[in-house]
């Protein structure tokens, strides 16, 4: 469910990767506009350190609720899309921008259903 809210976002072109990721957890988290805003440049590699936006912003919505699992994210998303930033996973071409918002959404989603 919010893979394909996610997904949406980011095909319809409302969101860059890491918005799509926040907007798509928005209401299930209570997120106001001040926190979307925040995403607004972290797409396309412009995320902090270079990281994957989608990957960024679903650490951070980990880090506010279950923190415990993130490094069980961290590696889940490198063995899915070969590296956590954004120019290596694009010259990897393991998976696209829309399979890194998938994997970042799912595994999101997982945790707040557990």
């Amino acid at each position: 469910m919010y893979a394909e809210k996610a997904k949406e976002f980011y095909s319809n072109h409302t969101a860059n990767c890491a918005e799509a990721i926040i907007k798509a957890f928005a209401k299930h988290f209570n997120l106001d506009s001040s926190l979307i805003g925040k995403y607004k440049n972290c797409g396309s590699g412009a995320a902090p350190a270079g990281v994957c936006g989608a990957y960024f912003a679903a650490r951070d919505l980990l880090q506010m609720n279950c923190s415990g699992k993130i490094d069980e994210f961290d590696k889940l998303f490198v063995s899915t899309a070969g590296d956590l930033h954004c120019p290596n996973i694009r010259k990897l071409k393991k998976l696209s921008c829309l399979g890194c918002i998938k994997t970042a959404a799912d595994f999101v989603e997982k945790q707040i259903q557990s």
